[in-house]
């Protein structure tokens, strides 16, 4: 039997490397492929200034097509959910199946558009204190207070390696994204979600509001976890993850 390819698309300012407990468990059964995000790394081609969701999910298209992958079982963290969400719509036929972690399909309310937007522009003068502010709202305080030296490591690699004006336009970008409840109700790929009931940014009710729209989707909703699940609690999500993929 054939290997799936899973694409593993990380969220806004995190990194591939967030999927390597993921990564390492899959290759067993499965190719992942954890692909870098437009503006957050060295040697990745990027996005056209004002560029749109249907401008990151063709950008994605590309980077299968670079690795010969024609259908794929897709999994988006947070942003990358919202990519996931477009690939769908313009591209089902490369869809095998998908999986939703820390993501949502309703568009955010003004006040949410403003701080996201807000946290965006914070990435433009990347300093400690912009990088603490950051993480606080992307992953939970228990990850960032038992491993500060992750948090050290991440502040050096953005500052190195991000393209931080494309990475704040993307933020901007994802802050006004459109509507995808239709798309949701549209799905008709076995699909998982996966949500942390701690999470600031998409509350479990809102994960469960998706997975309701979403024929035949399955919530998995983890404890005391905020919004950055493979990295807080690696080994809940690959376990989730390996048992989807397997029973595809």
């Amino acid at each position: 039997m054939a290997k799936n390819d899973v694409v593993l698309l990380h969220g806004w300012m995190m990194e591939p490397g967030m999927w390597a407990h993921q990564e390492e468990a899959l290759a067993d059964g499965a190719r992942p492929h954890a692909v870098i995000q437009p503006g957050h790394g060295v040697a990745v081609s990027g996005l056209r200034q004002h560029a749109t969701m249907q401008d990151w999910a063709a950008w994605l298209a590309r980077e299968l097509d670079g690795r010969a992958i024609s259908d794929t079982v897709l999994v988006g963290h947070d942003v990358g959910g919202l990519v996931a969400q477009e690939m769908w719509q313009r591209y089902p036929e490369r869809i095998k199946a998908l999986v939703f972690v820390a993501t949502l399909d309703e568009p955010w309310s003004e006040t949410e558009q403003a701080t996201l937007g807000a946290l965006s522009d914070a990435v433009l003068d990347w300093n400690a204190d912009a990088a603490a502010r950051v993480s606080r709202a992307l992953i939970g305080a228990d990850f960032l207070s038992k491993h500060p030296n992750w948090f050290e490591d991440w502040r050096e690699q953005v500052a190195r390696t991000y393209d931080l004006p494309m990475v704040r336009d993307l933020g901007r970008l994802a802050a006004h994204h459109d509507d995808y409840r239709a798309s949701s109700e549209s799905i008709r790929v076995p699909t998982l979600v996966i949500n942390g009931d701690s999470d600031s940014v998409v509350a479990i009710e809102k994960a469960q509001a998706m997975a309701d729209r979403i024929p035949d989707a399955r919530l998995i909703e983890l404890p005391e976890i905020g919004h950055a699940p493979p990295l807080e609690q690696p080994q809940l999500v690959t376990d989730a993850l390996v048992e989807f993929v397997a029973s595809l």
